[in-house]
């Protein structure tokens, strides 16, 4: 049997250098995520879609369900970061990142207006 001693020296110090991803979070956003598309897939077969005369009962039940958090759970996963970004930018510069995101975002609606 052979043991390994003597590995190398370890810098007590050293800071990590990537944090780690706290995989709950991921879990909760990707199960949310199929929530919101199963949701969207099946609103056309339902009474509110008015696509399908022969709507199936169980959609509508689903969409029922899921309409009611899906998009709660989502702001309240994005709030759980605001103050650790705050806490990192700073509030002047978090607002500002904020509505430049927010804008840059919109640019391709504003854009691709018809002038017409």
């Amino acid at each position: 049997m052979t043991s390994i001693s003597a590995v190398g020296h370890a810098d007590v110090g050293a800071v990590p250098k990537a944090k780690s991803r706290n995989l709950s979070l991921d879990r909760a956003r990707t199960f949310l995520t199929l929530v919101v598309l199963t949701h969207h897939a099946v609103i056309p077969y339902t009474y509110f879609g008015h696509t399908d005369p022969k709507y199936f009962f169980g959609f509508d039940m689903i969409v029922l369900a899921t309409d009611s958090f899906f998009m709660a759970m989502f702001f309240f996963l994005s709030g759980l970061f605001v103050w650790s970004g705050i806490a990192r930018k700073g509030a002047m510069n978090y607002l500002s990142d904020r509505l430049l995101r927010s804008l840059a975002r919109q640019m391709p609606d504003v854009v691709g207006v018809d002038l017409r």
